[in-house]
């Protein structure tokens, strides 16, 4: 009995993988909150202002109880609370350096930037990577910002998110070539998906090109 790559498209269950997926994608970002929170630091105006919020928040914490004349409870939690949140904000370092995701996306001009799990080409493997998708070319990045691969959105063929053995993949096709992201973990098949949903969206929007081209050589 072989064992063949399903496609994202299930049409047993649409309903099912779709609240799965949805399911998949609610925990996925509660994990990622707090990693895209500090994303403001590396602002500096926007990391200062989060500190200085958190300052006077804890400040007012201190002196809240006593004004508002409340309970003994709250007079002796609701201090240490905000005093905490007030040596926190003296203590919290300074904002990062360096260029993030969203920095180099911008440089590019990409639109949208997809986890690409581990990418493989060829008898290239096991490079984790970021997909940087934009309008007219797709770029794969290593963690260092490094170019792995450019791809034309116009010669990409197909975009599929696939299960093999238990295990999620992307597979891009272009001309005579592909590339593979394998991902790993309990959340492979909603970045499968994730990635996919994005390439094909660029390539939708790539086809009234891709059609004028083959009208204007027909």
């Amino acid at each position: 009995m072989s064992t063949s790559p399903s496609s994202v498209a299930v049409a047993h269950d649409p309903a099912g993988t779709r609240l799965k997926l949805r399911v998949s994608g609610a925990l996925f970002e509660l994990i990622h909150l707090i990693p895209r929170l500090l994303e403001i630091r590396r602002s500096k105006s926007s990391w200062l202002a989060f500190r200085v919020a958190m300052g006077m928040l804890g400040a007012g914490l201190v002196v809240l109880p006593l004004g508002l004349g409340l309970g003994n409870n709250f007079i002796l939690a609701l201090p240490i609370l905000g005093l905490g949140l007030f040596i926190l904000a003296i203590l919290l370092p300074p904002a990062l350096d360096g260029v993030s995701d969203k920095d180099k996306a911008q440089e590019l001009g990409a639109l949208i930037v997809v986890d690409g799990g581990d990418y493989k080409r060829g008898s290239v493997l096991g490079y984790p990577a970021k997909i940087y998708v934009g309008v007219e070319q797709v770029w794969v990045l290593d963690p260092h910002h490094q170019d792995l691969l450019t791809i034309p959105v116009e010669e990409i063929a197909s975009a599929n998110a696939e299960e093999t053995g238990g295990k999620w993949s992307l597979r891009i096709c272009w001309g005579r070539d592909e590339a593979i992201f394998a991902y790993d973990g309990v959340f492979a098949e909603y970045l499968a998906h994730v990635a996919q949903g994005a390439l094909r969206g660029v390539m939708r929007l790539r086809e009234p090109v891709k059609a004028k081209s083959r009208a204007a050589s027909a």
